[in-house]
C-alpha cells in the first residue's frame, strides 16, 4: 500500500534518554485519506494536477500523466529518502526541498530497482 508521507501527514515526537537528551524520534502516519493498495491504479487525475502544478514533493514528473500509474514500492521509497534527507538538510520548506533534490532522489531509486 502506498501511503501520502509528506511531512503535514507525518507526527513527529522526541523520545527522552535517561539523561533527558532526545534519543529517538518516533513516527506515526496520521493521514490515509490517499492510501492505494499496491498494484491498484492511481487516479489519473491526481497524476494529472501532480504533474500539471509541477508538484516535486510527489514521485511523479513530466510524462508519468501520459501512462496508466500503479502504486508500487517506489512511491513510499521515494517519500522514505525525500523525508529523511529532508529532516537532515538545512532546508525548513519540504517543497524548496523536493524542487532541488527530487530529481537525484527519483534517479538513484530507479536505478535501485
Amino acid at each position: 500500500m502506498i501511503y501520502d508521507m509528506r511531512p503535514p501527514n507525518i507526527m513527529w515526537r522526541g523520545i527522552d534518554t535517561a539523561d533527558k537528551e532526545v534519543g529517538q524520534v518516533e513516527l506515526y502516519l496520521i493521514d490515509f485519506e490517499d492510501a492505494i493498495l499496491f498494484n491498484f491504479i492511481i487516479p489519473p487525475q491526481f497524476i494529472n494536477i501532480v504533474v500539471y502544478n509541477v508538484d516535486t514533493r510527489y514521485p511523479f514528473t513530466a510524462g508519468d500523466e501520459e501512462t496508466v500509474q500503479f502504486a508500487k514500492q517506489l512511491h513510499n521509497d521515494f517519500f522514505l529518502e525525500a523525508v529523511s534527507q529532508w529532516a537532515s538538510s538545512d532546508i525548513e520548506d519540504f517543497q524548496e526541498f523536493t524542487d532541488i533534490h527530487q530529481a537525484g532522489i527519483l534517479s538513484s531509486l530507479k536505478e535501485l530497482a
